[in-house]
């Protein structure tokens, strides 16, 4: 199954870094329905509610994917006040993307979010549907380190990342699950 030739890197402690945003606000939307009585298209309008809790976005570049993956899962209500010594023994990544860049790549992710469901439920019956996400607003925001186990080995002439998350135990890695939780196995027998 896996190519033993290659060496697992041993796994290395690190907090990987994310920025996590509360919004809320409303869609405006507008469009044109049909009036069977008057037999033509009357302008309609109304607004999607917008209450989005936890909207992670990885601060990182390192290992994008699986950061983001591990950030969607995350239990922010666990989540314990930073302190100093928890730094003491795993290096911390600084955030290579900033807060502003960010909250624009969470309010895309809630106004598409937001804009789908105007389409299941208002799109089927009108047409030129219009919206526009400037009613969306942040609430708050705060950076997380998130802990993570990182390795890579060589399988199947790649190399493939691996990532446990330090709070879950949960693996991600650039391979399917299943073979990537045998994987995971293979690289602590190894190392």
């Amino acid at each position: 199954q896996h190519n033993q030739k290659g060496r697992p890197e041993p796994l290395q402690g690190i907090y990987l870094p994310g920025w996590v945003f509360d919004l809320s606000g409303q869609i405006p939307w507008s469009g044109l329905a049909y009036n069977s009585g008057r037999r033509m298209w009357t302008p309609v309008s109304g607004e999607e509610p917008i209450l989005a809790d936890n909207v992670a976005v990885p601060a990182s570049e390192r290992i994008a994917g699986p950061l983001e993956e591990a950030l969607e899962e995350t239990d922010f209500a666990a989540l314990l006040p930073y302190d100093p010594s928890y730094l003491s023994d795993w290096p911390a990544e600084t955030y290579q993307r900033a807060m502003s860049n960010a909250a624009l790549v969470a309010r895309q992710r809630v106004y598409a979010q937001a804009r789908q469901r105007v389409e299941h439920n208002v799109l089927h019956r009108l047409k030129d549907v219009k919206t526009t996400s400037t009613g969306i607003a942040i609430d708050s925001f705060q950076l997380v380190l998130v802990p993570l186990w990182i390795s890579a080995v060589a399988a199947d002439g790649k190399q493939h990342r691996l990532v446990v998350s330090g709070a879950s135990g949960r693996v991600y890695a650039d391979r399917p699950l299943a073979e990537a939780s045998g994987l995971l196995g293979w690289l602590l027998q190894e190392g």
